[in-house]
């Protein structure tokens, strides 16, 4: 991974669109997210297909999704 990619968190999308983020040398899928019950604005991490809170874990550091793969490509 190109440490090059990495970009400072305050530049980061707060549209839902998730991201890859690092904090203190591991790094996950997160995404913004305002809680409905305190207007309170949290990085909630995306973990095996479904959204996970586990507390204030805030990415200091984030970079685009690399795209999928091409699924109508020849693969022979």
């Amino acid at each position: 991974m190109d440490k090059s990619q990495w970009q400072s968190i305050e530049t980061a999308p707060k549209d839902g669109t998730p991201i890859l983020g690092y904090c203190d040398g591991k790094y996950t899928t997160v995404y913004w997210d305002v809680l409905w019950f305190s207007g309170k604005g949290i990085w909630q991490l995306v973990e095996e297909g479904y959204e996970a809170l586990y507390g204030d874990w805030n990415p200091k550091y984030w970079m685009p999704l690399p795209e999928g793969p091409n699924e109508h490509e020849d693969h022979n």
